[in-house]
């Protein structure tokens, strides 16, 4: 198993492109679409290095609906015959 195929007990405060998109559940490719297109914020840079990383707090705001990603699929908009996603 590689190391982003597993979900870890503890997310870090810092994480990686690949580890950020497993955090939020998507493919890297769509990670990156989505920071390219700003809807994700951009990552920081770390130790005066070329590393980028995002904060586990920047990407909970996206989770929270802060970040730039829109809660579309929140219960609220779910059409009543809907019921996978009126159950999420």
């Amino acid at each position: 198993m590689a190391e982003t195929d597993r979900i870890p007990d503890q997310w870090p405060r810092l994480m990686c492109d690949q580890i950020s998109a497993r955090y939020l559940s998507m493919s890297v490719s769509k990670f990156r679409n989505l920071v390219g297109t700003g809807q994700i914020p951009k990552g920081v840079r770390v130790f005066d290095t070329t590393m980028v990383r995002w904060r586990r707090e920047t990407l909970g705001a996206v989770i929270d609906g802060i970040g730039g990603i829109p809660m579309s699929n929140s219960a609220d908009n779910v059409s009543s015959g809907d019921e996978w996603m009126a159950a999420i």
